[in-house]
Order: C-alpha cells, then sequence, then structure tokens
C-alpha cells in the first residue's frame, strides 16, 4: 500500500509504500525536506522598482511594497519558478531558483520587461486571484489603463 501526504503550504508530496497487515496497527513516518524563506526584488529594466506586482512562488502570492521587494516565507526546497506579473501592464516574468537546504534565505531578483514602467502610473486595480504560477520567461505588451479582466 502507498501512503501519501501532502504539504499544503508548499505543494510538496510523499510517498511511502508500506506493508499492511489485516487488524494489526502499522507505523507509518512521512518526513517533509522543508521549507526556506525567498526574499527579493522586483524591478524594471531601468533599476526602477516594481510596486504592487503579484509574485507568485510554490502556493504563495504575495504583492511587491513601494520599493518592490517582497517576501516568501515558506517555499519547498529544490528548484521553484517564480512568477511575478503586472497584469494592469499585461507583463510578467520569471525566476527559476534552487533552494538547496531548509531554512536558508535565498535572494532574486526579477526583472520585468520595459512596458511595465510606461505603464505603472496606471491606478487600475489589479485582480491578483488571476495569476498562477506558469513557466513563463518574460512578455511585453501594450501598456494601456484598461479595465481589468474579468
Amino acid at each position: 500500500m502507498v501512503v501519501r501526504a501532502v504539504r499544503q503550504e508548499t505543494s510538496e508530496q510523499i510517498d511511502v509504500r508500506a506493508t499492511i497487515t489485516p487488524g494489526a496497527t502499522t507505523p507509518v513516518n512521512l518526513i517533509f525536506s522543508g521549507t526556506a524563506t525567498v526574499v527579493g526584488r522586483v524591478i524594471y529594466p531601468n533599476g526602477q522598482a516594481a510596486a504592487g506586482v503579484a509574485v507568485v512562488g510554490g502556493t504563495t502570492q504575495v504583492s511587491t511594497d513601494a520599493n518592490g521587494n517582497f517576501v516568501i516565507a515558506r517555499i519547498g526546497v529544490g528548484h521553484q519558478t517564480l512568477l511575478a506579473a503586472n497584469e494592469s501592464a499585461g507583463t510578467e516574468a520569471s525566476a527559476v531558483v534552487d533552494i538547496g537546504a531548509p531554512g536558508i534565505v535565498v535572494p532574486v531578483t526579477i526583472v520585468l520587461p520595459a512596458a511595465a514602467a510606461s505603464a505603472a502610473a496606471c491606478s487600475t486595480p489589479v485582480d491578483r486571484r488571476s495569476v498562477k504560477p506558469r513557466s513563463f520567461s518574460g512578455s511585453a505588451a501594450t501598456a494601456s489603463c484598461a479595465p481589468p479582466r474579468q
């Protein structure tokens, strides 16, 4: 029989094969590899901070502060893809980080395409619920202050 456990914060999954005897209790130990912290900054190519941008890593979504900084406090070890998205400008970029050990702090900088810099002044609210992790290296779209997608 296979026993499976999933850590909801990181979507980390562990499977252990166990032999079950009818009528007996069979103990099984499931050990997760641990989590780390990603501390990062999202900027535009000119070095300007990307404020209010959604950043997704693992199953956690956060927003950058006024200086483009963000923290993802619990993310699983191994290769993780972080996605930064400025929906109002229609731009995205990603970074792959290698989290080698539990408990460490991993720094990262994500550079959004230039089209987002010209749209940074838009005051259109962003519906961050629609941001989903994807494998994506960067895309620029026409900058506008169109209403958010429904």
